[in-house]
C-alpha cells in the first residue's frame, strides 16, 4: 500500500498526473505546463518586439486564456496523432523524422528557438516541431482526399471523447472553455 502511495505522490509532484484524457490518451500536467510556459515566453517576446504593454502578461485573464489555448492545442495534437497512427501505423515515426529533415541539426535555428521559446532542442521538437510535422502530414493526406484539415479537426473534436480532470476548464463537446 505504501508503494502505491509513493508512486501516486511522485506522479502528482512530477506533473505526471493526467489533466485530460482524449479517449484513452492522457495529457499530463507536466505537458500542459511545458506548453503554457513556451507559449507565455513566445507571447512575452512578441510583446517586447512589437512594443505592447508588458504588464499585459501579468494579467491573470491573459495567463488563463493562454493556458486554455495551450490545452486546446494539445487536444488537437492528440487527435491528429491518433489519426496518423491509424493511417500510417508503425511508419509514423519514420515519416515524421523525414518531414523534420535537417532542421533540428541547424545550430543557428537551435540557438534562436532556445532564446525565443526557452526550450532546449529536445523540448522544442516534442512541444512544437513534431506536432507541426504531424499536422502537415495529415493535412497533405487530406488534400489528396480533397478534404480540408479544418473540417477534419472540427469533426474530430465533435466526435472525441474528451474528459477534463482539471477544475480550470471544461469541454463543451467541441472545444475547451474556462470554468466560471
Amino acid at each position: 500500500m505504501i508503494s502505491i502511495g509513493l508512486i501516486f505522490s511522485y506522479a502528482l509532484h512530477g506533473g505526471l498526473f493526467p489533466v485530460v484524457f482524449v479517449g484513452v490518451s492522457p495529457i499530463t500536467l507536466k505537458v500542459l505546463d511545458e506548453m503554457h510556459f513556451a507559449a507565455m515566453r513566445y507571447y512575452g517576446n512578441m510583446v517586447k518586439t512589437y512594443g505592447s504593454d508588458p504588464n499585459e502578461l501579468n494579467d491573470s485573464e491573459t495567463k488563463q486564456e493562454v493556458r486554455r489555448a495551450s490545452l486546446s492545442k494539445l487536444i488537437d495534437e492528440v487527435l491528429i496523432k491518433n489519426e496518423l497512427k491509424k493511417r500510417l501505423g508503425k511508419n509514423l515515426n519514420l515519416v515524421v523524422r523525414n518531414k523534420l529533415g535537417e532542421i533540428s541539426k541547424n545550430e543557428e535555428f537551435r540557438n534562436a528557438t532556445t532564446l525565443f521559446y526557452g526550450l532546449n532542442l529536445n523540448e522544442l521538437e516534442r512541444v512544437f516541431l513534431i506536432p507541426q510535422a504531424e499536422y502537415e502530414i495529415l493535412e497533405g493526406r487530406l488534400i489528396i482526399e480533397q478534404k480540408e484539415i479544418k473540417d477534419w479537426l472540427n469533426n474530430a473534436r465533435h466526435a472525441a471523447n474528451v474528459t477534463i480532470l482539471s477544475s480550470e476548464f471544461k469541454w463543451n463537446g467541441a472545444s475547451v472553455e474556462l470554468r466560471d
